[in-house]
């Protein structure tokens, strides 16, 4: 070893004497009897025992002091720390059939250099640091202070100065098996190319999107008959839902439509005094209205969700809230047929129509009813939703213009509705619900996204159920006009692709910053080569693996030792 330092220089000559002085000063370190804590496992891999001390440096070498226990839990912080310690057991174990080692001298060079390493799993790597940097050098020579070192090692990892190095020996082994599997990654211009053109490409897109609520507001009458094949279709689910419900559906409990003003978000004095101006003009052509001119009038204007299927709420109950204390005082005294006063809450105002009182013998009835409209109604607008979508893509192959096209298409969609067909004709002029449909904000209705890459936070259908999926989808389209050939879904009902503009990376902006593209790009291949490996050796041996619960809960976590 010292030849090696007089080769190199005086510098390292003296750093050799450093690390003479660790090696001899481990030697005289030792540690004390083992705590029940340090007996036993934080986790297994054959025979192989990860030691609590492990973990608990682990700890508190890679976690942000600042993390509280919940943020933690949250994160998975204990169960990715413990994968870490099962990894490194699996490296090092290969190591050894392998006959890797490292030297005494390399693990001193590093100890004295503050460099104290830590394993992370592999799909980690190149996102978070496996080492982290401690100062151990005196403050007025900066040189390396054994008496500094163990201070800082007591603080980091619990344990003695000659445990640490072990410990610190079987982490660098795990590293230099981590090296050895990229060494035989190659990655060529023309791949990092690719790569950096796949990326960045951007793209523009139109958006249509089609809002399953708007289609079962003003498309959807729902008939006897479908709503029976509905309820015998998902009759368990139903029994089930209604039996939850039975302090609702209690006999002679209220059955009523409802109309909801709502208030506008941080409404004003102002404000309430046209809803309550609104709702008193409504509650004036409800009372001469019939339930079918009831239904009607909810669709229009209720803001409960009830209005999708005609302002059918069902049974009050007083238990459920103060809300609905308040409601049920509402239709006290009420004939069938009759109508409510305005009540007023704090979200608005509220119209009732009384349907009935239900009679014990027509709870059961009644109650599976009115729990499987909702549903019923909604299955029918998500079949009116997919039939609107494959007729806009028709239209489009066709060579129409998506807003032309959705316009079109919502028009007769409110034409052809069996609400509109079921009203009086009106001279000529849009009906107040025709009216009510063009101006919903949940309309069929096209966005243009901004121009976004496949790597950017950009997404061009915010609200898809997989926001990400609907991105890759995007690039997918080769040519200015090609509609993807399926709905993509998302939280409000379905939306329809249709590629705008696509402009490919180009060649300059790679030529500009080669080198480091090409080294990004190696990194990643290297961290997908590095997973590949770990993820072989963990299937060989998966049977033997274990990881102790007590070590994933935060009584496990450093100053937690009880």
């Amino acid at each position: 070893m010292l030849n090696s330092f007089r080769k190199g220089g005086v510098i390292q000559f003296i750093m050799g004497g450093v690390i003479l002085m660790i090696i001899a000063a481990f030697a005289l370190d030792s540690r004390g009897p083992k705590s029940n804590y340090e007996a036993e496992c934080a986790a297994r891999v054959g025979d192989a025992c990860v030691a609590p001390r492990d973990f608990t440096a682990a700890f508190q070498m890679s976690v942000r002091p600042d993390l509280t226990p919940k943020e933690i839990k949250r994160l998975g912080i204990r169960k990715m720390i413990l994968e870490g310690l099962v990894e490194r057991e699996l490296l090092i174990s290969e190591a050894k059939r392998l006959g890797i080692s490292i030297s005494e001298e390399k693990v001193d060079a590093e100890l004295a250099l503050g460099r104290f390493h830590f394993s992370l799993p592999a799909e980690r790597d190149g996102q978070l640091p496996m080492l982290t940097y401690v100062n151990v050098r005196h403050p007025e020579t900066e040189a390396f202070n054994f008496e500094i070192y163990q201070r800082v090692v007591r603080n980091y990892a619990r344990m003695s100065s000659k445990d640490f190095k072990a410990y610190q020996t079987d982490e660098l082994i795990a590293s230099r098996m981590r090296d050895l599997s990229k060494t035989a990654v190659r990655v060529s211009e023309a791949e990092a190319y690719e790569q950096f053109e796949q990326a960045g490409a951007k793209a523009t897109v139109r958006v249509a999107q089609l809002a399953a609520d708007w289609f079962a507001r003003f498309g959807v009458a729902l008939s006897e008959e479908a709503l029976r094949a509905h309820m015998t279709a998902h009759a368990a689910d139903i029994d089930a839902a209604v039996a939850a419900q039975a302090a609702t559906y209690a006999e002679n409990c209220p059955l009523v439509s409802e109309i909801f003003f709502a208030f506008p978000p941080a409404a004003d004095e102002q404000d309430e005094k046209e809803t309550r101006a609104r709702a008193e003009r409504v509650a004036g052509e409800a009372a001469k209205a019939s339930a079918a001119s009831f239904d009607v009038l909810a669709r229009i204007h209720s803001a409960a969700p009830s209005a999708s299927y005609g302002g059918k709420r069902g049974c009050l109950s007083a238990t459920e809230s103060e809300e609905s204390a308040e409601l049920v005082k509402a239709v006290e005294g009420l004939a069938p047929g009759e109508l409510s006063k305005l009540v007023e809450l704090p979200r608005g105002f509220h119209l009732l129509r009384l349907e009935q009182r239900v009679p014990k013998e027509e709870l059961a009835n009644v109650g599976r009813a009115y729990v499987a409209r909702p549903e019923a109604a909604r299955a029918a607008a998500d079949t009116l939703t997919r039939q609107f979508a494959e007729a806009l893509k028709a239209s489009l192959a066709g060579g129409k213009g998506m807003q032309e096209a959705v316009d079109e298409l919502t028009a007769s969609a409110i034409a052809t509705s069996p609400l509109t067909l079921s009203l009086p004709k009106a001279g000529g002029k849009p009906s107040e619900l025709e009216t009510a449909a063009l101006e919903s904000r949940d309309r069929p209705q096209v966005d243009v996204s901004s121009s976004f890459s496949r790597g950017g936070v950009a997404n061009p259908v915010p609200n898809a159920i997989s926001g990400a999926a609907a991105k890759q989808l995007a690039f997918t389209l080769k040519e200015v006009g090609e509609v993807y050939s399926e709905p993509i879904e998302t939280r409000e009902g379905l939306a329809v692709l249709q590629l705008k503009d696509k402009e490919p990376a180009k060649r300059e902006d790679f030529e500009k910053n080669k080198a480091d593209i090409i080294g990004e790009f190696k990194e990643k291949v290297e961290a997908e080569a590095l997973t590949a490996f770990v993820g072989r050796l963990r299937k060989a041996r998966e049977s033997e693996i274990s990881i102790n619960e007590r070590f994933l809960e935060a009584k496990a976590d450093p100053g937690n030792d009880s």
